[in-house]
């Protein structure tokens, strides 16, 4: 693409590194949750809250299947607020629409 004189390029670069930037930090603060769920550190209640959390970050990093593994522990379980069921449900509806195919209906 021509830069046109705007600085495309550099602008392009930047976003670039921005999206690498945040992949990062949502692998790491993923796999933080992961450890605490792991280490069962919390109430029962900040767990399943914590599902729900490792869900939404595996939805944002494209990982649909994960996410909808802790999606759907987090709106079964027993210790869930209504809050975070119906978060968790909401989200669950949103990965059906991101993980279709290209041009799917």
């Amino acid at each position: 693409f021509p830069d046109a004189g705007i600085g495309g390029k550099e602008k392009r670069t930047e976003f670039l590194a921005r999206v690498k930037a945040e992949e990062r930090l949502l692998l790491k603060a993923r796999a933080r949750y992961r450890k605490g769920l792991a280490d069962k550190s919390g109430s029962p209640q900040e767990q399943s809250y914590d599902r729900y959390l490792t869900g939404e970050l595996s939805r944002r990093l494209g990982d649909f299947d994960d996410a909808r593994t802790d999606l759907e522990a987090a709106e079964l379980a027993q210790a869930s607020t209504e809050e975070i069921k119906q978060s968790a449900k909401d989200v669950l509806e949103v990965i059906k629409v991101q993980a279709r195919p290209e041009g799917g209906k």
